[in-house]
């Protein structure tokens, strides 16, 4: 900056000071407007309060009410009780729709737990319902009740669960079936009815079906928790992997079995191939089930020194298993991921599972890549938990001043080796730590620098950076500094040019 333009922006300055700038401030906008509320699934109903104000859905699961600050109205919006007529319900998370001026549009994810009256008829079994001693209820996200109906016959399942996919709540049915009845005779029959859904629906009927047989499930991997529908009745694995059940009809029960759920217990189960064994006990038949598991994994990511690298700034993570892609975006690693873990497959006469291994080949942070292909790999069956390490680093950046040296604070704007800007804040007190810096060649700007306030720096390890910039501070002093010299200068001048003139005079 030449001395011309510091002059004038000292003049500036300093009439600024002398006069004064009156900003009168701004007329802040009308915070109040309308909450409009929708429930995830549509319950009526539901009583909630919003920002302290009551409001109860209708039947379609909708409200409204008017509040007098829409700032940061999701947070304040809670249940007022669990009930919603007969059903309860609990709060899972809101969503905010579109914004429109002076309104709120929010969605509001639910669970439901809706009460069942279970009613037991005989069917052509000829059995007494009222001999029925316990029935034990499974549903499709793992859950096992047993109930005693010589007690009572009515009992609260949950019905609705719901969950954020994809940027949206989604409400997912809970279908119950029937594992297993007990009468008093010790004589067990299986239930002919199929899944059912609690929600809107009042009473479960169930018709017993006698058994004429028993089968035998054997897993492949041992698998408990598996659920299996066999003659409209559930039937589920114990720990070891197997399942004991009745059935009416011996015959083509390899073709019959189906897996009534995905999920079994933690993990999730798929590509069910059943095949019989051969069975020495008078009218047993033995399958064996084989099975391709999923078990979930959460992704941890740290850098080359063990420090955590949050989840928000990785992009997507791509590895494989075998000859099968698979791709995960930054978002969807929050929450444990099912990663297929163990596999099935026949091996001369038997079946034999199998451990699954996966390739790591590039996790992208920032455009850039952080890893290198094919250098770390992880098995789900031997654990729940995947480290990856990434290749990035951590910068301490600090500034100090060019004149006298001290550290002081400023805005500074980093710039991505994809383009992509955004700033810190550098304290006068210490360094501030840039973490998550990916291998590249970056841009770094300090708002406070008259001269050298801009430089690039190459990130490949963890490093410092201290930049040595001319604030506004340092010009004026350099400028006054230059000003005393110039004056000094002038008047010494003057002061000897007289001082000569009187020598001359003075001389014969």
């Amino acid at each position: 900056m030449t001395p011309r333009r510091i002059g004038r922006l000292l003049a500036a300055v300093g009439l600024l000071a002398a006069v004064g700038v009156v900003v009168p401030p701004g007329a802040a906008a009308d915070p109040s407007g309308t909450v409009y509320i929708s429930t995830v699934p549509a319950v009526g109903g539901v009583t909630f309060l919003v920002s302290g104000v009551p409001v109860t859905t209708r039947s379609d699961g909708t409200a409204a009410v008017g509040v007098g600050s829409l700032n940061g109205i999701a947070k304040q919006i809670v249940l007022d009780g669990s009930r919603a007529g007969a059903n309860r319900v609990a709060l899972t998370r809101i969503t905010a729709g579109p914004h429109v001026l002076r309104e709120s549009h929010l969605r509001v994810g639910l669970d439901v737990a809706a009460p069942v009256r279970l009613a037991v008829v005989a069917g052509s079994t000829g059995v007494n319902p009222s001999t029925v001693q316990k029935i034990r209820l499974h549903s499709s996200f793992g859950q096992t009740l047993d109930l005693d109906l010589r007690r009572t016959a009515t009992v609260t399942l949950a019905a609705r669960r719901t969950t954020l996919e994809h940027s949206g709540l989604i409400a997912r049915p809970v279908l119950w079936g029937i594992s297993q009845v007990v009468v008093n005779s010790g004589v067990v029959l299986s239930a002919a009815t199929p899944q059912f859904d609690p929600f809107g629906h009042p009473t479960w009927t169930l018709r017993l079906n006698a058994a004429h047989g028993t089968v035998v499930i054997r897993t492949i991997p041992p698998t408990p928790g598996v659920a299996f529908q066999l003659e409209g009745a559930e039937l589920v694995t114990d720990r070891k992997g197997t399942v004991t059940a009745p059935v009416a009809d011996l015959n083509n029960l390899a073709d019959k079995l189906q897996l009534a759920t995905n999920a079994a217990g933690d993990v999730q189960v798929s590509a069910l191939r059943v095949s019989t064994e051969r069975s020495k006990v008078e009218r047993q038949r033995r399958l064996v089930a084989a099975l391709d598991v999923r078990r979930p994994v959460q992704v941890h990511f740290v850098d080359l020194q063990g420090r955590p690298v949050g989840i928000s700034i990785v992009g997507d993570v791509r590895m494989s298993v075998g000859s099968t892609r698979v791709t995960m975006l930054g978002r969807e690693l929050d929450a444990p991921t099912p990663l297929l873990s163990t596999t099935s497959s026949r091996v001369g006469g038997s079946w034999e599972s199998r451990p699954v291994t996966y390739l790591l080949h590039s996790v992208r942070i920032n455009g850039s890549e952080a890893v290198f292909d094919g250098r770390q790999h992880f098995t789900p069956s031997r654990s729940g938990v995947w480290t990856v390490r990434l290749a990035v680093f951590r910068m301490a950046v600090s500034v100090h001043d060019a004149l006298f040296g001290n550290q002081i604070g400023s805005r500074a704007l980093v710039t991505r080796p994809d383009g992509v800007h955004y700033a810190i804040e550098l304290s006068s007190g210490r360094p501030e730590i840039v973490p998550a810096m990916v291998r590249g060649l970056y841009g770094l700007s300090i708002d406070s620098a008259i001269v050298a306030g801009q430089t690039k720096i190459l990130v490949t390890r963890d490093d410092s950076v201290d930049l040595r910039v001319v604030t506004l501070v340092d010009a004026v002093v350099m400028l006054a500094i230059g000003l005393f010299v110039l004056v000094a200068s002038v008047i010494c001048g003057r002061t000897l040019a007289r001082r000569r003139l009187a020598a001359r005079r003075a001389a014969p």
